[in-house]
């Protein structure tokens, strides 16, 4: 669907809705300060479901963060391309019917009621549908807004596991490369960048900790400063 209307409909869709699935990431493009931003010539909304195992809830927690909460500009990216997620919903609950094979292979096991799971679904994209019909009415907007703050607090401990490996398709890693006294190049020390992630945070916070055996309470007085060099 998205590569359907940036074909045929760009200039004619005033909207696109997609319900388990995603925006790709060949629509992440990069600013001139090289900040990666997802562009889309439409307004659009995703709607994923948590126990979705076609769509997974961390591919949708990528939508969200890269959408909406990285983008320059949070405010209109929460209208113009907002994220929700459904609690207890899986990937058949999107539709109905006899569930085909590959799916019913791959799904997860919902733990809300086709019939909630498409009431919520289609309280979201009412909202947003209407939020473009009746621009001038706050009501709507307000509702889609809700709905993707309710979602980000939902998605927040698997955004937060993600930026603490330095997750890639959040940021990518910086690649540092230095002069060294032979005129050589070496990798230096890297540092954050709006364009670039310098390093890992669980290398240093827990993983050498833990490899160290500097969690034992038995050990004190030592403290590991470690930095992640990316080699390309």
């Amino acid at each position: 669907m998205p590569d359907y209307v940036v074909e045929n409909a760009k200039d004619t869709a005033a909207g696109m809705v997609l319900l388990g699935s995603f925006l790709t990431r060949k629509y992440k493009k990069t600013t001139s300060e090289g900040r990666p931003q997802i562009e889309y010539p439409v307004p659009s909304l995703t709607v994923g479901g948590e126990l979705d195992g076609l769509c997974r809830i961390s591919r949708i927690t990528e939508a969200l963060y890269s959408q909406v909460t990285f983008s320059n500009d949070p405010k209109q990216a929460v209208v113009y391309m907002p994220v929700t997620i459904i609690p207890g919903m899986n990937h058949m609950e999107f539709a109905s019917g006899e569930i085909p094979k590959f799916v019913k292979d791959n799904d997860l096991q919902a733990e809300i009621s086709e019939e909630e799971a498409q009431e919520k679904a289609t309280y979201d994209i009412g909202a947003f549908l209407n939020s473009i019909v009746f621009p001038n009415d706050d009501s709507y907007r307000s509702i889609v807004i809700s709905r993707v703050d309710e979602s980000q607090e939902f998605s927040q401990p698997i955004t937060d596991a993600l930026l603490m490996e330095g997750y890639e398709q959040f940021l990518p890693p910086c690649y540092c490369e230095a002069e060294d006294e032979y005129g050589g190049l070496q990798y230096g020390t890297c540092v954050d960048t709006p364009s670039c992630n310098g390093g890992v945070d669980w290398t240093g916070l827990y993983s050498q900790i833990i490899m160290a055996g500097l969690n034992n309470p038995e050990v004190s007085g030592l403290k590991v400063v470690a930095t992640v060099i990316h080699f390309k």
